[in-house]
């Protein structure tokens, strides 16, 4: 059986490419989110993401509401493309009480969009969320945010039960390419799990501090041990590598 879920990646093709906002006037589109029909409801949201007009702000965050996941779904994203810190509290709402995967998901990437500390707590806890979708999404939003409270959140993260928060963890660190961080990837580099492992290793490498050097070498020679041919190793040494190279061009910037 379809629902609304399965539906929205079909909808969002056939709506076609953005309008330009050169052809949307604020009125009109306002009308038409009360229309009965969700599609018309859907597409005026769309729409006045694309106008870019902050007074569709509130007719917006009142759509996160609508029965019709497909129009929560493009209301979510709109107010994302607004980037107005008055659709922060009822995204994160949204985030937490929204049964439909695909409402969350986007819900999370619009507070990524928006970039509010507030919603550090809520992404960093939708790491955790059942739909892997939903994870990613979280996850690219955190590193949008970015910033010394997302690094502190995230290493906390390290030390969570589940493998697959541990593993997005080390991921995004390496993404935010905050040094704070090396010290909780180098024990990470001695997580049970061989994907928190590697993830540990790429997130160093990208990090490029060479503190992680001597663990990343003791890891090295472990791995290649291993049952499963060393798999590890081999990012390892790219990962030392890269720190080797970063050294370098820092050394010469430096003269």
């Amino acid at each position: 059986m379809t629902n609304d879920a399965d539906l929205l990646g079909a909808f969002e093709q056939a709506l076609g490419p953005d309008e330009s906002s050169d052809d949307l006037q604020l009125e009109p589109l306002l009308e038409q989110l009360q229309d009965p029909d969700a599609r018309v409801r859907g597409h005026a949201a769309r729409s006045l993401g694309i106008l870019g007009d902050r007074a569709a702000v509130k007719p917006l965050i009142e759509r996160l509401h609508d029965k019709n996941a497909r129009m929560r779904w493009h209301a979510a994203y709109a107010l994302g493309r607004l980037n107005d810190r008055l659709a922060v509290p009822p995204l994160i709402e949204l985030v937490k009480r929204e049964q439909d995967p695909g409402v969350r998901g986007r819900a999370a990437e619009a507070l990524g969009m928006i970039g509010a500390p507030k919603s550090i707590p809520v992404l960093v806890e939708s790491l955790r969320d059942q739909d892997h979708n939903v994870r990613w999404r979280a996850a690219d939003a955190l590193t949008s945010i970015g910033g010394p409270a997302v690094v502190e959140s995230v290493i906390a993260t390290l030390q969570d039960p589940d493998p697959g928060v541990r593993w997005r963890a080390a991921a995004i660190l390496g993404k935010l390419g905050n040094r704070r961080a090396t010290l909780p990837l180098i024990q990470a580099l001695q997580d049970e799990n061989p994907s928190v492992r590697g993830w540990a290793v790429e997130a160093l490498g990208l990090l490029g501090d060479e503190r992680a050097l001597p663990a990343l070498e003791t890891l090295c020679h472990e791995e290649t041990r291993a049952p499963y041919l060393g798999k590890i190793a081999d990012l390892v040494w790219v990962a030392i590598r890269r720190i080797h190279g970063d050294h370098k061009t820092s050394t010469h910037g430096s003269t």
